[in-house]
């Protein structure tokens, strides 16, 4: 009999590598910190011009007395724009930067112009959950020429990874696609795409909306150790999850439809309980610092489902469902919706755990999109991991033109497609 070590060596082995602007990129964080022990190698430096950039580039952790030079990186690349206002407080920052542990805000350095910062990233802990957030990925504009932005990345990511190894399982971050170049960057840290947010943020004002690429990147242990082997879902899916078990090398997952019939989920008797329970929801919001209102709504049996507005961009996220029944879920969606439309709300987006056909049946039938599917993402008890599918709403029509994706990305976004509504 194989031991569980025996087995986890085996489907490490069997992950498949990408090949991306002709580099043979990493999958997962194991592979990517044995490929980039000396950073000198991991770079083919063609020619003196780009040995010249790369000897330029320094990079370190960013001191908390610092902050007020990254708060006007961030002013001077985003041109007053950018959406998360934290990150132009500098009391805000400063906090978190005398937090090392937790937000590890490194420094991109222009030896040319007197270790001047002119680009940074972070990556952010939370030590509960074991999951690493990447954001505030971003050089400026003026400096683009002079530092070698694969270098800071991957320097960023070698010393973030082994940091944070025994503490965190899995790592995501939100690139942008209105190129392709930051997409590519977080494919060479082991990075994949996993979702597909339409429409979600506004970067470059104007009321422009643009759309995000959810991309994961995860140790051996959650996928191969701690993640639930055998997602339970609706038939529609075995695509889409099939994408995902090739790539990770995962077992077939258990597909199931609903005991609710496709036809009579909202009518006749189911909707006149429906109904009842929508007309007793009650609905509170709270507003909060940095432009974000918290909105709770719960019904009088106490399900509720509770999320974030970030008004700068009228999106919703970091969602709580936590519900009694499935009459009571329907209901709620269908209180989701109506706020949606009162309070100019255009995005939504909700991680519900891949083990209930008729939850995923619920959402499907009350107009929600699947953006994604996430391995290995919420944990249920203990340290087992479910997998999750991404349902959501988006106002603004997706205009696929102006999608820049990699290959992967483009891949995931054929799959997506029959689950995208308007």
């Amino acid at each position: 009999m194989q031991t569980s070590l025996e087995i986890l060596s085996e489907k490490t082995q069997a992950k498949a590598r990408i090949n991306t602007s002709n580099n043979i990129t990493p999958l997962g964080v194991e592979e990517f910190l044995e490929a980039t022990v000396n950073v000198i190698s991991f770079r083919k430096l063609k020619n003196d011009r780009a040995l010249k950039i790369y000897k330029n580039t320094i990079v370190n952790l960013t001191s908390s007395n610092e902050a007020d030079d990254i708060v006007q990186l961030y002013q001077d690349v985003y041109q007053g724009n950018y959406p998360y206002t934290e990150m132009l407080d500098l009391d805000y920052l400063e906090e978190k930067l005398k937090h090392p542990d937790i937000t590890s805000l490194y420094a991109y350095r222009s030896k040319k112009h007197h270790n001047r910062i002119v680009g940074c990233g972070a990556v952010i802990c939370d030590k509960e959950s074991r999951t690493g957030y990447l954001r505030g990925l971003m050089l400026h504009p003026n400096y683009r020429d002079e530092i070698d932005i694969k270098k800071s990345v991957l320097k960023t990511l070698i010393s973030g990874y082994n940091r944070f190894y025994d503490h965190i399982d899995k790592y995501y971050t939100e690139t942008r696609t209105a190129h392709s170049k930051a997409q590519y960057l977080m494919e060479l840290i082991g990075c994949r795409p996993c979702a597909i947010f339409p429409n979600k943020d506004i970067f470059e004002g104007k009321n422009i909306r643009e759309t995000d690429c959810l991309d994961v990147v995860y140790t051996d242990r959650a996928l191969y150790k701690y993640r639930n082997s055998y997602p339970i879902l609706l038939p529609c899916f075995e695509e889409l999850y099939r994408y995902f078990a090739e790539r990770y090398g995962f077992e077939d997952a258990i597909f199931a439809e609903p005991r609710i019939g496709k036809y009579d989920f909202f009518s006749g008797k189911f909707m006149d309980i429906i109904t009842k329970i929508f007309c007793n929801i009650s609905v509170n919001r709270k507003e909060c610092r940095y432009n974000r209102i918290k909105y709770k709504i719960q019904t009088e049996s106490g399900s509720k489902i509770e999320f974030t507005v970030t008004e700068t961009v009228k999106s919703a996220e970091k969602t709580i469902v936590n519900v009694n029944c499935i009459e009571d879920l329907a209901a709620l969606l269908i209180k989701v919706d109506d706020i949606m439309k009162e309070d100019d709300i255009e995005y939504f987006e909700c991680y519900i755990p891949a083990t209930n056909p008729e939850i995923q049946s619920v959402f499907l039938q009350s107009g929600f999109s699947v953006f994604g599917y996430v391995p290995a993402w919420i944990s249920d008890s203990g340290r087992q991991l479910n997998d999750c599918i991404i349902f959501g709403k988006y106002n603004t029509p997706l205009e696929m033109g102006r999608l820049r994706l990699t290959y992967e990305g483009n891949q995931l976004l054929n799959l997506l497609k029959p689950f995208l509504k308007k």
